[in-house]
Order: structure tokens, then C-alpha cells, then sequence
């Protein structure tokens, strides 16, 4: 049997779930994956915990060196893939040390994930300003934040606000510097978006919103972010901006790139270059309520994308259906789950939805504990949209509802579903079904 070549760019989650998956199906495939990185793959997700010191460094790498030599896969740490054509790639060390070579391949995996946008102010000779991305980054930002006093945080996304969290645990004051008009602007109905902000700023935590921030001052080390009408003093500053994909070596290989930036891959995770894969924050995919395109980038999708990939490669025909969005997390001691569309990205998609929003008891009316659950449906067909979820259980409601909208769910398919009971664990009639049923009240199910 001819050995397949099989040559993986980028060793994160994407990149990883490739390599390890290509090996369960095959024996027979030839696997080498190349990191710009010096270490080998590791939990990115976890990067604040290590930062918090909740977890350590080394406990976020997914399996040991050793495991890559038994599994037969070749990891070649600290080198960049600079081109590729043909069949034949140029790889680069990162660092002075090491010379440029050459290596074949079969069927090449773009698993090169994104990369943070650069902010809109002036920052560079000034040290203290980070941005998180990998392992070093956290690193120099634990190291910095372990000798300071306060820290701003510039952006308010799911990453701002776990770095806001972790660097409060290390007793430092906390400063959340947010361009646009709420917390999570782009991920949070601003209705939503007000209870985590009042949450957070319940921690002591300065929020500011509408914050345009034109530069960080400071001598050697920065002093403060200065913007129209207000500054923010701060040791240290972390830069939580959006991140865009990393497409160089695309575009290098003529591979199609999509409306968002991102590239463009069939069902099968193959991209318009015939043997060559893309999987992860990289890629554009559609999200399944309007089949729009969209990039992902959550952990989720990416691992899913990658699974497909290899599959793929590995002569296992498999395919990709696209995103439900869900994304979770938990700062500040609560919960947040969201799937689907929120009210700003559907009217852009050209929907029209109802929302509402339910807070009720999480577990037996005689507990404490709330949850809020605002769900969304398009108001002609009735069909779930969305919905954005705060308190305890919120992941399990957001991944009920990530289903719900796989499978094309209306509000009173939802209202309908018959969950557990405990009152311990879950009410008789739980928040998310409740929602679902006030819905049913204002769509055409």
C-alpha cells in the first residue's frame, strides 16, 4: 500500500484533533504536523486559569512528547511553513538557530488558526502591554501581573472577561476598557450584556464603555490608556481584541478565501486547492439558522472541522454541517452559555425575531438560585434562533438549544421537550421551557 503523506500546519486544538485522528483511522498515513511553537499542543482555553495560577502551565498540554514518537506522529516544534505548491513544502525555523528545509506531502491540513487585531492606538517601545494569544504570552502576563497593582484590560469579549477574572484573583484592581456601548457588545444583547456588567462591577471592577482609547502613555512602562474625556491608570495592560484568521500560507497556495476573511472549505473541510484541508479558526463555515457564512472560532466547531478533515483524508467519507455558535464560559462566579444568533447578528441576517427573557429557579422553588434565559425565534415560522443564558446550568441550556437548532426546532417543538426533575437539580418547569412557552404566545409556530 502507497504510505499518504499527510503534512499538518499548526499545532492547536484544530491541528492536534487532525493528527491524532488521522492515526485512529490509519495506520498506514504518514503524519507530520509543524508549530511555530516550541512546545506541543496545549489547552489554549485554559491559558487564564494558568494566568489566575488556578491551574499550572504544564498541566494544559493535551499528551506528552512521548506520546506523539509511540503514536507514529512526527511534530517538528519551533518552524514555520513559509510555502507550499506541488506537493513540496518549505519549512523555516522561527528562531535564528536551524536552516531552511524541504519536506513532500500527499495532503496538507491548514490548521493555522488566527491571529489578535492590532488596536486602534499606539503602544509599541512601552512595556507592560500584552497580548494573549499562546503560551508565552500568558506567561509574560502572569510574570508582569505578579509585581503590579491594577491592570487594564482592553476589550470585553469572552477573553477580556476571563482575563479580567483571573487577574482579579491575583488582587490586582481591575480596569475593563470597552470600545463599543456594553460589555460583550458583539456576543450579548445589550439587555443581557447590563447583568454582567453590574455582576462584574459588583467585584470592584471599573467597566468603561464607549471608551476609544487614542493611546497608552507611560516612559518605559505604561502608566495609563488615555481617550477622549477619561484615562485609566493601570501597571500593566491586556490587549483582548478580536482575532482575524491567519491565511498567508493560503493565499500563497491560490486557496479561496471567503466574505469574512476566512478560507473557504466544502462539506468535507477541503478548500478550493484539490488535497488540501483547512480546520479551525481559520476557516469560513456556515452557521445553520440562515446558512450564512461565518467564522467560528471556538474550540467546539474547530474540533469537529478537524475530526471531518482527517476523516476525510483517511478515506472515511464524512462531512461538516456547519455552526450552531455555542460558546460558553464562566466568570465572576457565573455562568454563560450562548447558540445560535442574537438580536443585532439576525436583523443583519435579515431575520425577524422575538425575544424573550425568563429569570427563574434553577432547581425546586424552596432553593435559592435563579437563571436568565433570553430566547429568540423568527416571528413568521416560529423556528429557534438563539438565545443567551446567565446562572448556574446555563451551559446545559445553551447546549440544549444548540441541538434545537441543529435539528431546526421550533419554539413549540422546545416547549414541548420533557426534561429531569429534581429539586435539587432542575425545577418541574425550567427557565428555558418557560421561555419557550411565553414565545408561543407572539410566533406562528
Amino acid at each position: 500500500m502507497v504510505c499518504v503523506k499527510v503534512l499538518v500546519v499548526g499545532f492547536g486544538w484544530a491541528g492536534f484533533e487532525v493528527a491524532l485522528t488521522c492515526r485512529s483511522l490509519s495506520r498506514d498515513l504518514e503524519i507530520i504536523v509543524v508549530s511555530e511553537e516550541p512546545c506541543p499542543a496545549y489547552c489554549r482555553c485554559g491559558l487564564t486559569y494558568a494566568i489566575s495560577g488556578e491551574v499550572e502551565f504544564n498541566n494544559l498540554f493535551l499528551r506528552s512528547q512521548d506520546f506523539y514518537k509511540s503514536a507514529g506522529i512526527n511534530v517538528l516544534l519551533g518552524y514555520r511553513v513559509v510555502e507550499a505548491s506541488s506537493g513540496v513544502a518549505r519549512v523555516r525555523p522561527t528562531s535564528s538557530v536551524g536552516s531552511e528545509s524541504s519536506m513532500q506531502y500527499d495532503r496538507l491540513v491548514l490548521a493555522t488558526g488566527a491571529k489578535p487585531v492590532d488596536p486602534p492606538f499606539e503602544y509599541s517601545g512601552i512595556e507592560g502591554v500584552f497580548k494573549l494569544r499562546d503560551l508565552r504570552d500568558a506567561q509574560a502576563i502572569r510574570r508582569w501581573a505578579l509585581r503590579s497593582k491594577s491592570a487594564a484590560i482592553y476589550g470585553s469579549g469572552f477573553l477580556g472577561l476571563q482575563v479580567a477574572d483571573a487577574l482579579h484573583k491575583l488582587g490586582l484592581k481591575v480596569k475593563l476598557v470597552e470600545p463599543l456601548s456594553s460589555v460583550m457588545p458583539t456576543i450579548l444583547d445589550q439587555d443581557v450584556a447590563s447583568r454582567i456588567k453590574s455582576i462584574i462591577e459588583g467585584f470592584g471592577v471599573e467597566v468603561y464603555t464607549d471608551a476609544h482609547v487614542r493611546e497608552a502613555e507611560g516612559d518605559k512602562q505604561v502608566k495609563r490608556l488615555v481617550g477622549d474625556g477619561f484615562e485609566v491608570d493601570c501597571d500593566m495592560v491586556v490587549l483582548a481584541t478580536k482575532v482575524k484568521p491567519r491565511v498567508e500560507l493560503a493565499e500563497k497556495l491560490g486557496v479561496k478565501l471567503g466574505v469574512t476573511g476566512g478560507i473557504v472549505v466544502d462539506e468535507h473541510m477541503e478548500t478550493s486547492v484539490e488535497g488540501v484541508y483547512a480546520a479551525g479558526d481559520c476557516v469560513e463555515v456556515k452557521e445553520l439558522v440562515t446558512e450564512s457564512p461565518v467564522l467560528a472560532q471556538i474550540t467546539s466547531a474547530a474540533i469537529r472541522e478537524a475530526r471531518v478533515a482527517a476523516s476525510n483524508i483517511a478515506g472515511k467519507v464524512d462531512s461538516y454541517p456547519g455552526t450552531t455558535l455555542t460558546a460558553l464560559s464562566k466568570v465572576f462566579g457565573v455562568e454563560i452559555g450562548i447558540a445560535g444568533l442574537n438580536s443585532s447578528l439576525s436583523s443583519k441576517l435579515g431575520l425577524d425575531v422575538v425575544p424573550v427573557t425568563v429569570e427563574g429557579p434553577v432547581k425546586g422553588g424552596y432553593y435559592p438560585g435563579k437563571a436568565l434565559v433570553k430566547l429568540l425565534a423568527d416571528r413568521g415560522t416560529g423556528r429557534v434562533v438563539g438565545v443567551q443564558c446567565l446562572g448556574e446550568g446555563a451551559h446545559l441550556r445553551a447546549s440544549l438549544v444548540s441541538q434545537a437548532i441543529a435539528k431546526g426546532f421550533t419554539v413549540k417543538d422546545l416547549a414541548k421537550l420533557e426534561l429531569g426533575y429534581h429539586p435539587l437539580l432542575m425545577p418541574v418547569w425550567d427557565p428555558l421551557i418557560e421561555a419557550s412557552k411565553k414565545l408561543l404566545e407572539e410566533v406562528k409556530p
